[in-house]
C-alpha cells in the first residue's frame, strides 16, 4: 500500500488527485495506488502508466455530474466500461489491461458515439440529457468492468428510474469514432477542433453566395 502524497508546488485548487482502493488508518490515508495531474497543464500520465482507470485517464472529467445534466447540456465525453478489451491502448488513454488478444475488441482510449440517427425523444428529462451528450461528444472507453456501462458523481437528487431506460440502447446504437485528428501531440490531452466536412462545406457554400443588394432609402423632404 502506497502512502497518499501532495503534489510538490501545487496548491490543492491547481491540482486533481485519485487514488485506488483507498482506507484509512492511524498513520493516516494508504491507497493501493494514487496519481495527481496539474489543472495548469494539457500533460497526461507518461505512457504505460495507470490511475484510478485502467486506462490511465482521469476520471472526473468523464463522469457525469447531476448539475450539468439539471442544466440540460453535458459538454464533454463520458467515460464507461467494457466487459472485455484488446491488449493495447490508443489516444488518449495512456495503459492497459492485461486484457484480450482478440483485435476486433476495442482498446483502452477507444471512443464512440451514440449515431445521429437513434431517437431519444421518448427517454425520461435526465436520461436524454445523457443520450443527447453521448451524441454530441461520445464516450471513452476508460476501464474494464461491466458493458456499456457509463459512470456519474453521487448525488441525492438523481432519479436511478428515470437513468435506467439508458439500458434500452444496445451497442449496435453506437459507432466508432477516430479521434486521431484531434490529437496534438501524443503526450498530450490537448486536442483541436476538428470541423466536419459537411460543415465547412456548408460555410463555403453560404461565403460563394452573392451578397444581397442594399436597397436605397427615399429621403423625405
Amino acid at each position: 500500500m502506497a502512502k497518499l502524497f501532495g503534489a510538490p508546488g501545487l496548491s490543492p485548487r491547481c491540482a486533481r488527485k485519485l487514488a485506488v482502493t483507498a482506507s484509512i488508518a492511524w498513520a493516516g490515508w494508504t491507497a493501493g495506488s494514487g496519481a495527481v495531474w496539474n489543472l495548469r497543464s494539457n500533460a497526461v500520465r507518461p505512457a504505460g502508466w495507470t490511475s484510478a482507470d485502467a486506462a490511465g485517464l482521469p476520471m472526473l472529467p468523464g463522469l457525469v455530474r447531476y448539475d450539468e445534466v439539471a442544466s440540460g447540456d453535458i459538454n464533454h465525453a463520458i467515460r464507461f466500461t467494457v466487459g472485455a478489451h484488446a491488449r493495447t491502448h490508443i489516444w488518449p488513454a495512456r495503459h492497459l489491461n492485461d486484457a484480450n488478444t482478440d483485435p476486433n475488441l476495442p482498446p483502452m482510449g477507444a471512443w464512440f458515439r451514440l449515431k445521429a440517427s437513434y431517437d431519444i425523444s421518448n427517454l425520461p428529462p435526465q436520461a436524454k440529457v445523457v443520450a443527447q451528450a453521448m451524441k454530441d461528444h461520445g464516450i471513452i472507453v476508460a476501464d474494464a468492468g461491466a458493458s456499456w456501462f457509463l459512470s456519474g458523481a453521487p448525488d441525492p437528487r438523481w432519479n436511478n428510474q428515470d437513468l435506467l431506460k439508458l439500458r434500452t440502447i444496445t451497442g449496435d446504437a453506437f459507432e466508432a469514432i477516430d479521434a486521431s485528428p484531434m490529437m496534438v501531440d501524443p503526450n498530450s490531452a490537448q486536442a483541436r477542433v476538428v470541423i466536419p466536412e459537411a460543415v465547412v462545406r456548408a460555410l463555403q457554400q453560404q461565403r460563394s453566395r452573392p451578397a444581397p443588394a442594399k436597397r436605397a432609402r427615399s429621403r423625405r423632404r
